[in-house]
């Protein structure tokens, strides 16, 4: 009897064990959650503000990018809350899904705005650089997949961007655009997704390619390519 008194205090002191981890975990992961719901929604609105770029000219869309920049530089500080939110998370790397989502979102807002103030590529080794994202983080907030996504994003952006300009008369953008992602796509060409999402994504890309070709096409045909406007 005592023995089996003995058990069952020990099975109850297992399973308190369990519940006090349980419940340490889930608090930590709260904290966690907090610190990335602010880049979220940081990372959101800047989304929002920059849909201005189809309405804007040339020069509106500078000064928008350049006000963009000053968030974009807030950044850093926001991943390195996420981080230090981390430090005593077991297994860092099963959670990542909480700011997956924010990452490529973030990826690919600052490429966008980096297109229109340079019109070039934003490398993936210039974003962990200006994220502060050291070699043991990249994989935890900044891989290759999630930058490749961004990208895609980027095109489809970029692509409907290209058939705004001829709404606003700006008829060189599109070729310039077609050129750009024309390197993207040749990019993803020599990839071999294994990733369902990205391969998804990069047949939209294909479509975004044949739809500025159609842009540029009729733009070529109708003489407006040497306009002056």
């Amino acid at each position: 009897m005592e023995n089996m008194l003995s058990q069952n205090s020990q099975l109850v002191t297992m399973f308190m064990d369990f519940e006090k981890t349980l419940t340490e975990e889930r608090d930590h992961k709260e904290k966690i959650r907090t610190a990335s719901q602010k880049l979220e929604q940081k990372s959101q609105q800047l989304k929002i503000y920059l849909q201005q770029m189809h309405q804007q000219k040339e020069k509106e869309n500078m000064k928008m990018a350049d006000t963009a920049c000053e968030v974009i530089s807030t950044f850093k500080d926001d991943i390195a809350e996420i981080n230090d939110t981390l430090a005593g998370y077991k297994e860092p790397y099963t959670i990542t899904y909480i700011w997956h989502g924010t990452m490529t979102k973030v990826s690919f807002i600052t490429c966008l705005v980096h297109y229109i103030k340079h019109s070039k590529l934003l490398s993936l080794q210039e974003l962990w650089k200006l994220f502060g994202i050291t070699d043991t983080g990249r994989n935890l907030f900044l891989n290759i997949e999630e930058y490749l996504m961004g990208l895609l994003h980027l095109s489809s952006e970029l692509s409907r961007f290209a058939v705004n300009c001829v709404t606003m008369e700006d008829y060189s953008r599109p070729t310039t655009i077609l050129s750009f992602i024309n390197e993207i796509e040749s990019g993803f060409s020599v990839l071999n997704l294994k990733n369902d999402q990205l391969r998804k994504r990069f047949d939209g890309l294909k479509y975004d390619v044949k739809k500025l070709e159609q842009v540029t096409y009729d733009l070529k045909i109708r003489g407006m390519l040497d306009s002056k406007k």
